[in-house]
Order: C-alpha cells, then sequence, then structure tokens
C-alpha cells in the first residue's frame, strides 16, 4: 500500500494559530472573512512578511528573514494550495525599485 505523503509544511498551521490568537479579539460574530476561509481551506492566499514576522514569532521561529533589513522583509508571499511559499509580485509591478 503506498503511503500518503504529508501536504503541509505546517506553515499553514503557525499562519492560521497567529491568525486565530489575533482575532481572539477583534473578530465580528456572524462576519465572514475571504482570507481567513481560504487560509483555513488549504486554497492559495498572499501573505506579508510582517503577517509572517509575527506567525513566527508567536511560534518561537527564527524570525531574521522577515525582520526589518532581512532579506524577505517588505515583501508578498503566495502560500499555495500544496502550503509551498513563494514570492508573489503584483501583475504590473516591479522588481527592485524604481530606475
Amino acid at each position: 500500500m503506498p503511503r500518503r505523503q504529508q501536504r503541509s509544511t505546517g506553515l499553514r498551521q503557525v499562519l492560521i494559530q497567529e491568525w486565530d490568537r489575533g482575532m481572539a479579539r477583534w473578530r465580528i460574530p456572524g462576519r465572514i472573512c475571504e482570507y481567513e476561509e481560504a487560509l483555513k481551506a488549504g486554497k492559495p492566499v498572499v501573505v506579508s512578511s510582517s503577517s509572517m514576522l509575527r506567525a513566527f514569532m508567536a511560534a518561537g521561529l527564527p524570525t531574521d528573514r522577515f525582520a526589518y533589513g532581512g532579506p524577505d522583509w517588505g515583501k508578498s508571499f503566495r502560500l499555495d494550495e500544496r502550503d509551498q511559499i513563494s514570492e508573489y509580485v503584483e501583475e504590473g509591478s516591479r522588481v527592485g525599485g524604481s530606475s
């Protein structure tokens, strides 16, 4: 019987835990948040480096890469349905600043 491969890297769960922790105080009963639904359903979502920083800090993971001056500071990322992350660049935007 083939072994089932793990789908998650754990990153999505770390993001969900921080989302739930942060929303515990601010959640509006009955209001649906599309980002939260997509995140919890395993769908692709765009995540900011500041969200990654907060989630990593809460989980006790290294944060240098997302902190000010780190290589991923100020970036956005796409977390896909396989929980793989890649840099997200909005269509029509340039990478690397102005020239």
